[in-house]
């Protein structure tokens, strides 16, 4: 159970959720900053990769976080990508 919002006290955890990152500036006083926002998805994810390349990556990430700045190859992605915007 969640206590810190009353609210919530119903509710259990649950595994992860498709979503949407996204940013929103605040801006208090002379200060400002972007926070991240997550927005529930409409759609569901359909084509996952497996849990062993999903762990393999979260590893990596973790063990950057220890050693330091990790050196990757550039992989260029194909010109039919369509994820890809030539400036």
């Amino acid at each position: 159970m969640i206590d810190a919002n009353p609210a919530l006290a119903e509710q259990m955890p649950h595994n992860a959720l498709p979503v949407t990152m996204k940013s929103r500036l605040v801006e208090k006083g002379q200060w400002s900053w972007h926070v991240p926002v997550a927005v529930k998805c409409s759609t569901p994810f359909t084509t996952l990769p497996p849990a062993e390349v999903i762990v393999e990556q979260i590893r990596k990430f973790l063990d950057v976080k220890r050693e330091g700045a990790a050196v990757v190859q550039d992989e260029t992605p194909p010109d039919d990508d369509p994820n890809v915007r030539v400036r």
